[in-house]
């Protein structure tokens, strides 16, 4: 694997698609993509970490 492609896999980027949007922030960082699943699916509506903010 080449450098190139190490630094292109931290990214969301769909196989055969060039990015080429110069008005924005980049593309979407693949660690982000991973959070948000976590965040909005095993999460979810589990109330079992909002008793983690009660413990002293």
């Amino acid at each position: 694997m080449t450098d190139f492609e190490k630094t292109r896999s931290l990214f969301y980027l769909p196989a055969m698609q060039v990015y080429l949007d110069g008005n924005s922030l980049g593309p979407l960082p693949e660690a982000a993509v991973i959070i948000e699943d976590v965040m909005l699916n095993r999460l979810g509506d589990s109330a079992e970490y909002f008793a983690l903010s009660a413990v002293t």
